[in-house]
């Protein structure tokens, strides 16, 4: 279990988990939290970034959320990240190579991953450390049927239609978060992939814990992932839980209905966003 570890999941899942606070009450079974103000609603759902085609159909209160809100929040819009632009925030643009940076005992590992995954060097090898741990992640996991186009935010994005998008981070605060990891990349590749067999197994225990809404054991599972790697997880969460609750919070001070898809240990535990609004005492916040 130790194995696969909070950037992995992070990068798949989303959790919420439930407040200690008193304005805060379970009724239902989904990852999905009603939180209402006076005036506005927000929907904040929890996400799976990579998913089985089983995941589908979803839960028609989910689904019913969608259709009355007035607009879509995601973490990070990649529709609007120019390819040019974003190939130059995860590439050397010079002539440094992941080998070069990585050293040969690392990149090693690297090499003897991405050659069971048919990558070519040509296409890795230029990759950033970390950005090459999770090309690696999701083209190991694209073996075991799961897939970015399966996940949660892309179903959503595609059914948006006419609803304004909005985001909670752009897809450049992510990466800058992400680059801190170059500064021990070893350690960010034992902790995001770990050993592939434990994973999967995981990720299917994460996945039937998300369809039974079991926000507990989902805590559960992430704090024990990072049990051990506290500077990871003040790095991928610290601060970036109280930027987004307090963007919640602006939504939450209009007049609208808001649909939120929020990436995993963002939401969960004492520190996470759910927590961070329930809080405040200014919000009813109820699980569906």
């Amino acid at each position: 279990m130790k194995q696969i570890r909070a950037g992995f999941i992070v990068l798949i899942f989303a959790f919420v988990a439930i407040s200690c606070s008193s304005d805060i009450s379970k009724q239902g079974s989904l990852f999905l939290w009603e939180v209402k103000s006076d005036n506005a609603t927000v929907y904040l759902l929890g996400s799976v970034h990579l998913a089985k085609q089983s995941l589908y159909p979803l839960d028609s209160a989910i689904e019913n959320a969608f259709a009355r809100s007035d607009y879509i929040v995601v973490e990070a819009d990649i529709s609007k990240a120019d390819p040019a632009s974003l190939a130059g925030l995860l590439m050397y643009g010079d002539e440094r190579t992941l080998e070069s940076e990585a050293g040969p005992e690392l990149f090693a590992k690297f090499k003897e991953r991405f050659d069971k995954t048919g990558i070519p060097s040509a296409v890795y090898n230029k990759l950033k450390p970390w950005a090459a741990t999770i090309m690696l992640q999701f083209s190991e996991l694209s073996g075991e049927g799961y897939s970015q186009q399966h996940g949660i935010d892309m179903y959503f994005l595609e059914k948006a239609g006419d609803k304004p998008l909005l985001e909670l981070e752009s897809i450049e605060e992510q990466i800058e978060f992400l680059e801190v990891f170059d500064e021990y990349p070893e350690v960010f590749l034992d902790y995001t992939l770990g050993e592939q067999g434990k994973s999967i197994d995981e990720l299917d225990e994460l996945f039937a814990a998300w369809k039974a809404g079991d926000a507990q054991r989902m805590e559960e599972i992430i704090d024990e992932s990072f049990e051990g790697y506290e500077e990871i997880r003040r790095v991928l969460l610290g601060e970036r839980n109280i930027d987004m609750a307090k963007k919640i919070e602006g939504y939450l001070g209009g007049e609208d209905k808001y649909f939120v898809i929020a990436g995993a240990a963002h939401l969960v535990g004492r520190n996470g966003i759910i927590s961070l609004l329930g809080k405040t005492g200014r919000y009813s916040i109820v699980q569906r």
